[in-house]
């Protein structure tokens, strides 16, 4: 064996036991998100879920929101 190939072969070995390893000891998972916890009761929710703006309202928000600034909430929102 040449030296060449003492080195590929040390190399191969050396990848084939950090892939033992890291099959041994797997990185930890990630940190799960706090359960979403609900301050409000369910009769509570029921109630903001029906509440509506009155539409002389939503018109007067169509006027004083740019189209623009509409777009970039969109992005945000996707992101």
């Amino acid at each position: 064996m040449t030296e060449n190939e003492n080195d590929q072969k040390i190399a191969e070995l050396e990848a084939r036991i950090k892939r033992m390893e890291d099959r041994l000891n797997p990185p930890p998972p990630p940190p799960k998100p706090p359960e979403f916890e609900r301050p409000f009761s369910a009769s509570t929710y029921r109630l903001l879920d029906q509440m509506s703006v009155p539409q002389h309202i939503l018109r007067q928000m169509q006027q004083a929101v740019p189209d623009e600034v509409v777009r970039e909430i969109a992005k945000d929102g996707r992101k």
